[in-house]
């Protein structure tokens, strides 16, 4: 039964290669602005630099480009005056611009390099508005879009002459609120200084690029990805924001995903090893229909399917092809219900088939005798119920976490055919990971669709991610939150955390993504917990900053045998923030972070603590 499900899921596969055809290409106009030549106060190193890079990308995307640097204000207001004609009659428009900006008397103000701005009421003056930036892609049809890379720490904030009419004087940029359905995208939050960088390119603008480059991104989810990438890139100093929202319901993409072809004849043989002992004509047929005429398989296949005199395959009691597959039993074999040594050792905390009450090990973490006790309770376990589902999976689980992934795979596959959903979840894994089995994002959501139906509330998280990354499925941000819901209605701290995610980045309420945070870090999730420290760290969400409590929560993470806890631990010893500065004590920290693969661990140790 198991095997025939899973021959259907194959033959659904091979049906849906087809590829679709290509709708009309929307017309798109992008102005990008590079502003780095600013008298009197030094050259800014990037912006001419990044300008010339995005607009290449926006080409190289199917963007007519206008690029010009280096503007006065006549020059960037005659930019704007004619690209406002062009946005009129597009589907896209898109200002990119890259240079200094700051907020004066609340107005947000883009600043020409002709700008002198001795005094606060001259920037109305001398500088372009951001309003006036964002009226210009105001008639686009579709997609309406302004990215400001311009926060950088300004000089003409300190040098300018207050007057009274105009009492605030902000570096940075104060929060945008577009009309019309346009988006506004900065480099930094409100508030916020952003780095030039010390490369050829900003953060902000090398990362935006990287992403606009992949294809299959829809437009929140690549800034969202951007967002992570600056953060990362800036050790949590900086936080790219958007603002607005484009109120169609339609998807953006800059790079399309990509059209998914069917693999030539070596996929479509390694297809075959697994379906030549099938007796199920309908997926015969499928596969023979996807074969080329002249293909060497077809004789192959057409004489299995005379073997079969034309029988008909039963029928599948509650399977469907391209649905989600129907529940497992909720018993195919009998439980193990007393807790085992290879429950101790290797049990995951989420399994239903886990005894009540019994903890799990939320992170299989151990050096390779560990390892060893843990196979050979669970082997010893398995011979005294050879039959029980949970052992089998537990086994696979941590032959698996010891990089055994060709043992691991048997038992994983053994436990899911008895009805694990764990077993099941962990196979979808491997498959999406390319761990011991060749990567198929179609597996993949195969086995967690199977284990979804069953009630596995990560395999709806794991959905959700594989829709909001456009993996085997149509990238689909709208599908991705309500796979987290659900996730979350059943009680997945991965899924609590990726909703809070949304909710912070997307929706922007930061009330509710606070709560699912804590949520999921109350959960297990050690992702929550690092990213309830950064928030505290960086006063983002939250009432202060508190490093204290910082640190609470990067030492749970820690704890848990999070390797980015461990790095931000170290961070903030090695800073003295919450915690006496102690560059030896911060030096223990990053050695366990690079252990356990974090990058910045081992970047700062290369960095900073090489003569240490």
């Amino acid at each position: 039964m198991a095997r025939m499900a899973l021959w259907r899921a194959v033959a659904f596969v091979l049906v849906s290669l087809w590829l679709a055809a290509p709708a009309a290409a929307d017309t798109r106009v992008a102005l990008v602005i590079g502003n780095s030549a600013y008298a009197g106060v030094g050259a800014l190193t990037n912006p001419t630099g990044d300008s010339e890079l995005m607009a290449q990308t926006l080409r190289d995307d199917g963007f007519r480009v206008t690029l010009v640097q280096n503007t006065t204000r006549a020059q960037m207001l005659q930019a704007l005056q004619d690209f406002n004609d062009e946005a009129d009659h597009a589907d896209w428009a898109l200002v990119y611009y890259a240079g200094h900006g700051m907020e004066v008397g609340g107005v947000n103000y883009l600043l020409p390099t002709d700008v002198k701005l001795r005094t606060d009421r001259a920037a109305q003056d001398e500088a372009v508005s951001l309003n006036r930036v964002l009226e210009t892609v105001e008639g686009a049809k579709k997609l309406r879009l302004v990215i400001l890379d311009a926060c950088r720490n300004n000089p003409f904030a300190d040098a300018m002459t207050r007057t009274a009419r105009v009492r605030s004087v902000d570096r940075g940029l104060a929060p945008a609120e577009p009309q019309g359905g346009v988006i506004v995208v900065y480099a930094a939050a409100a508030g916020q200084v952003a780095q030039d960088g010390d490369d050829q390119h900003s953060p902000f603008t090398s990362a935006l690029v990287k992403r606009l480059r992949e294809p299959g991104l829809e437009t929140h989810r690549l800034f969202d990805i951007v967002t992570a990438d600056v953060l990362d890139a800036t050790h949590q100093r900086q936080r790219p924001f958007e603002y607005g929202s484009n109120p169609s319901r339609e998807e953006f993409f800059f790079k399309p995903p990509a059209p998914v072809v069917a693999k030539p004849d070596a996929g479509l043989e390694q297809v075959w090893g697994f379906l030549k002992t099938s007796t199920d004509a309908p997926t015969l047929k499928a596969f023979l229909d996807r074969l080329p005429a002249d293909h060497p398989l077809r004789g192959e296949v057409e004489a299995r399917m005379a073997t079969l005199g034309g029988s008909k395959p039963k029928a599948e009691e509650g399977m469907q092809v391209a649905a989600i597959p129907a529940a497992p039993p909720s018993v195919v074999a009998p439980r193990v219900s007393e807790p085992t040594d290879c429950d101790r050792l290797a049990a995951d905390p989420d399994d239903p088939d886990l005894p009540k009450g019994f903890p799990g090990v939320r992170r299989l973490m151990f050096n390779q005798a560990n390892a060893d006790a843990a196979v050979d309770a669970c082997r010893t376990a398995l011979q005294a119920a050879p039959d029980g589902r949970r052992l089998g999976f537990q086994l696979g689980r941590v032959l698996a976490q010891a990089h055994n992934y060709g043992e691991a795979t048997v038992d994983l596959a053994k436990a899911a055919s008895l009805g694990s959903v764990a077993a099941m979840f962990k196979l979808g894994a491997l498959y999406q990971d390319g761990q011991g089995l060749p990567q198929d994002f179609g597996e993949a959501h195969y086995w967690y669709e199977k284990a979804a139906a069953g009630g596995y509330a990560d395999a709806m998280d794991a959905l959700g991610r594989m829709s909001a990354a456009g993996e085997g499925v149509p990238q689909s941000s709208v599908t991705a939150r309500e796979w987290y819901e659900k996730a979350v209605a059943g009680g997945s701290a991965r899924g609590m955390f990726h909703l809070a995610f949304l909710y912070e980045s997307g929706e922007r309420n930061e009330i509710k993504a606070m709560e699912l945070f804590e949520k999921a870090a109350a959960g297990g999730d050690s992702e929550a917990m690092v990213r309830l420290g950064a928030l505290y760290t960086f006063n983002q969400g939250v009432p202060q900053q508190n490093y204290v409590t910082a640190r609470e929560w990067f030492e749970k993470a820690a704890a848990s045998g999070d390797a980015d806890g461990m790095y931000h631990v170290g961070v903030l010893y090695e800073n003295g923030h919450g915690v006496p500065q102690s560059k030896a004590v911060a030096r223990e920290w990053y050695e366990k972070a690079a252990a356990g693969g974090n990058a910045l661990a081992k970047q700062a140790l290369v960095l900073r603590f090489k003569n240490h």
